[in-house]
C-alpha cells in the first residue's frame, strides 16, 4: 500500500518473497533436483516394446503366404557396469549441492544489500532533518542581521551574505531529499516494486557494539564462506568429470532380457514365442590416446582449482582485515565526533551571543553554523557507515541467512 510505514523486518520479508534474483536461484535448485533424479533413473532398468512387419519382395518366398513376417518384442535392459553413468549421477548430486550454495549466497547478498540500502535511507532521512535545522538557523541569522541592519548596527553586506547562505541551505535541503528518494528507489528494486513506490521508513540508526573478535571472524570465514565451499565442490565435480572421461578406457557390461512372438499372420495365429537373454561386453581399448589426453586436461584443471582455493582463502582473509579496519575507524570516528558535536554546539551558542552583543562578526556566526552542521552531518554519516560495515562483516564472514531473511550465526 502506497504511503505505508515499513520496518526493516517488513521490507526484508517482502524482498525475500519477491526478489527476482532470489526467485531465479530457487528455480535453479529445482532444476538441479530434477537433473539429479533423472541421472539416478539412468541407473535403473529400461523397458521397451516394439512391433514390426517384414515383407520379402524378391526371393523364393516372394508372393507366398510366408512372404511377410510379423513380430512383437518386450525388452528389459539393465546396465550392469557403466562407470560413466555412475560418475554422471555423482556429478549431478554435486551440482545440486552447488545450486543450494548459490541460493544461500544469494540470500546473504540480498540481506546485505537490504541493510546497506536501509542504513542509507535512515542516514538520508536524518540528513534531511539536519539540513532543515541548518536552514532554520540560517533563516534566523538572516532575520537577526536584517534587524541589526535596520538599527544601523551592521553593514548591508552582512545581510546579503546571510541571504546567500539561506539560498545555499535550500539547495542542500533539496539534495538531501533527493538522496532519500534514491535510497527508497534501491529498496523498491530489491522488493521488486515500482521504483517510485512511496513508503515511510519506520526505524532508527542505533549504535550497537561489534560482536566479533578479529581472529574469530577470520576463522569463521574460512569455515563458512560459501564461495570456499563452492570451490571445493568444483574440485569434486572436476574429479567426477575425470572419472567420466576415464570411463571411455573401461569396458561396459549390459544385460538385455527379451521376450517376443513371431508369426506370418498379423493376428499372430500359430505364433512362435521365444525368450532371449543377452549379456554384452563392449570395450574401446584403443583410441589413439584421445582419452588419456582428455584426462590430462582435466588433471590440469584440478590443479588450477586447487590453486584458486588457496587464492580465495588469502583474499577472504584480506577482505575481513579490510572490513575490520573500516569498523575500527568508524567506531573511533563516532567517539571523536560525539565530543566534537558538544563543542560545536557550544561554539555556535557563544558566536550567536557575541554577534548580538556586537562582539563578533557575521562571518563568525556563519563559520560556527557551518562547523555545527558539518559536525552533525559527519556524526550521522559515521553512524550509518559503522552499521553498514557491521552488516558487511556478517556478509564477508558468510553468516548464514534463512529463507525468511534472518541471520543464523
Amino acid at each position: 500500500m502506497a504511503g505505508a510505514k515499513l520496518s526493516f523486518e517488513q521490507i526484508t520479508e517482502l524482498a525475500f518473497k519477491q526478489n527476482p534474483i532470489l526467485l531465479g536461484q530457487q528455480e535453479n535448485t529445482y532444476a538441479k533436483d530434477a537433473s539429479e533424479r533423472a541421472a539416478f533413473r539412468q541407473l535403473l532398468p529400461n523397458f521397451s516394446a516394439n512391433t514390426r512387419g517384414e515383407k520379402v519382395l524378391q526371393g523364393n518366398t516372394a508372393d507366398t503366404p510366408h512372404d511377410t513376417l510379423y513380430s512383437a518384442r518386450l525388452t528389459l535392459s539393465q546396465a550392469i557396469y557403466r562407470p560413466a553413468l555412475l560418475a554422471n549421477y555423482k556429478k549431478s548430486t554435486l551440482d545440486r549441492l552447488d545450486a543450494r550454495l548459490n541460493l544461500a549466497r544469494t540470500r546473504e547478498q540480498l540481506l546485505f544489500d537490504l541493510k546497506s540500502a536501509w542504513y542509507q535511507l535512515l542516514t538520508a532521512q536524518l540528513l534531511v532533518a539536519e539540513s532543515q535545522e541548518s536552514l532554520n538557523r540560517l533563516k534566523q541569522h538572516q532575520t537577526n542581521a536584517e534587524h541589526m541592519y535596520a538599527s544601523a548596527l551592521i553593514w548591508s553586506n552582512d545581510v546579503l551574505q546571510a541571504k546567500v547562505r539561506v539560498s545555499s541551505g535550500r539547495q542542500e535541503l533539496l539534495v538531501s531529499k533527493n538522496n532519500v528518494l534514491a535510497a527508497k528507489r534501491q529498496l523498491n528494486i530489491l522488493m521488486d516494486r515500482e521504483i517510485t513506490f512511496a513508503f515511510e521508513a519506520r526505524g532508527e540508526l542505533n549504535y550497537s557494539p561489534v560482536k566479533w573478535h578479529y581472529d574469530e571472524a577470520v576463522s569463521y570465514t574460512l569455515e563458512n564462506r560459501t564461495e570456499l565451499k563452492q570451490t571445493q565442490l568444483d574440485i569434486d565435480i572436476a574429479r567426477q568429470d575425470r572419472n567420466i572421461a576415464k570411463a571411455d578406457m573401461k569396458p561396459s557390461l549390459d544385460l538385455n532380457l527379451q521376450r517376443g512372438s513371431s508369426a506370418f499372420d498379423s493376428d499372430f495365429d500359430n505364433s512362435v514365442t521365444e525368450t532371449q537373454v543377452t549379456l554384452s561386453l563392449q570395450w574401446n581399448f584403443w583410441q589413439w590416446g584421445k582419452t588419456s589426453q582428455q584426462v590430462a586436461a582435466l588433471d590440469y584443471n584440478l590443479r588450477r582449482l586447487s590453486l584458486d582455493l588457496r587464492q580465495q582463502k588469502n583474499q577472504f582473509k584480506a577482505d575481513v582485515h579490510a572490513v575490520w579496519l573500516k569498523l575500527q575507524e568508524a567506531d573511533n570516528n563516532l567517539k571523536v565526533l560525539q565530543q566534537s558535536l558538544a563543542l560545536a554546539r557550544e561554539n555556535f551558542r557563544v558566536s550567536q551571543i557575541r554577534y548580538k552583543e556586537q562582539l563578533g562578526s557575521s562571518n563568525d556566526v556563519l563559520d560556527a553554523q557551518d562547523l555545527l552542521t558539518q559536525t552533525r552531518t559527519d556524526h550521522i554519516l559515521a553512524l550509518g557507515q559503522f552499521l553498514t560495515a557491521k552488516a558487511e562483516l556478517d556478509y564477508i564472514t558468510g553468516v548464514p541467512v534463512n529463507a525468511q531473511g534472518q541471520t543464523q550465526p
